[in-house]
């Protein structure tokens, strides 16, 4: 009787990808048995990307990459977040380093010269296939997004700093792509990416207003008609196509386009104002990203990405000051506001709720939920700081 051959040992780049996915399997699973093996699983992935990186081939680029991506949103969710972003920047330097940085297209790519990621005599690796050509610019969507949400939120210059102004088109122009749920799905991995790039231009667009005022107006009035069209065509968060895997994309690219224009206007809102005025674009903004969370079926994510948690910071912010605003124009009319103040002290009771839930399942999202509730104890005039029972 032939005995049956030995299974081909992975190559190591596909092993550490297979160790990332494992891992991040077990981080966001129920089972605390498999919640065990993440120490193991993540010792397992860094040795496999430690290997592949001593021989980096293009072929193994797309691997590498989409390790270093899982390995960020992992460190990070677990509050490592100078590894994650150590990692985060290795992902940034093998797109920019292989040219993936923006092809999306095999006429696209052009190899570096005198590189271990070009063939000997500077030839290009070519795509396998059209798999290949589509996962490569999948890779690249997730780097941008990865990239320019941390860049906003650490207040650092991107890594991909030319991909602020444009990211590849949406897979819907690519042919032979017959699943309408692949073409969803696809296309808010590129949404992600276009939103994340603006909220990161919204962050730096912003630090102009104190040193060249005229410039951030310009800017800022630009972005805001790139930001607005952008909303036009965004698919609704009630869309009946979104399936399990993707139910947190939508959401959270909507909150990074609000975010985005809270970045965007909230200095000028802020200036010569005893907080937010309640008739500001930051404020009703602020409050169009609490209506995501109300329409967003939180119980059924099973994992949420971390940069949410700094974005919910900045609308609770706007939020906090529009209650300063609303209490100073009491003390100096005598207007009776309590409808209104109630409407805002309901908007941050939701932003609590929310992060308190997504922080029985993360550790970084704890955090947040401390720095949150370190906001609320602030004192705001008049009644003094928001304490469990308003925010009840």
């Amino acid at each position: 009787m032939a005995s049956t051959p030995p299974a081909a040992t992975p190559p190591v780049h596909a092993s550490a990808l297979l160790n990332a996915v494992y891992l991040f399997g077990v981080y966001v699973s129920d089972d605390v048995r498999l919640q065990g093996l993440q120490d193991g699983l993540l010792d397992y992935a860094l040795e496999d990307l430690s290997a592949a990186l001593v021989d980096l081939g293009a072929p193994a680029i797309a691997d590498v990459v989409q390790t270093e991506v899982l390995l960020t949103t992992y460190l990070i969710s677990c509050t490592r977040r100078v590894e994650g972003i150590y990692h985060l920047d290795g992902a940034s330097a093998l797109l920019l380093a292989s040219r993936l940085h923006g092809a999306q297209r095999r006429r696209d790519f052009q190899p570096v010269a005198n590189s271990q990621l070009t063939r000997p005599g500077g030839e290009g690796y070519p795509y396998a296939d059209r798999i290949e050509e589509e996962e490569r610019a999948r890779v690249n969507w997730a780097v941008i997004a990865l990239d320019s949400c941390w860049a906003s939120i650490l207040r650092r210059a991107p890594r991909l700093v030319d991909a602020i102004p444009y990211v590849p088109t949406p897979p819907q122009a690519m042919a032979g792509i017959a699943e309408p749920m692949g073409i969803l799905n696809d296309s808010l991995l590129w949404l992600h990416a276009q939103a994340a790039s603006m909220y990161c231009s919204a962050a730096q667009i912003s630090a102009q207003l104190t040193d060249d005022p005229t410039t951030y107006l310009l800017a800022s009035g630009e972005l805001a008609g790139r930001i607005a069209a952008f909303q036009q065509n965004l698919p609704p968060l009630n869309t009946q196509d979104v399936g399990q895997g993707t139910s947190g994309r939508l959401p959270l690219v909507h909150l990074l386009v609000n975010c985005a224009t809270v970045q965007l206007h909230q200095p000028l809102d802020l200036q010569g104002t005893m907080g937010t005025p309640t008739n500001s674009q930051t404020f009703a903004t602020a409050y169009v990203a609490v209506n995501v969370l109300v329409e967003t079926n939180i119980g059924a994510l099973t994992f949420v990405d971390p940069a949410v948690g700094p974005m919910l910071l900045s609308v609770a912010d706007v939020l906090i000051n529009a209650l300063r605003f609303l209490r100073a124009r009491v003390s100096a009319t005598s207007v009776l506001v309590d409808v209104e103040e109630q409407s805002v002290v309901a908007a941050l009771a939701q932003i609590r709720s929310v992060i308190t839930a997504w922080s029985e399942r993360s550790a970084y999202m704890k955090t947040q939920f401390i720095a949150l509730q370190g906001m609320l104890e602030e004192p705001i005039e008049s009644t003094g700081p928001l304490g469990h029972t308003q925010l009840a």
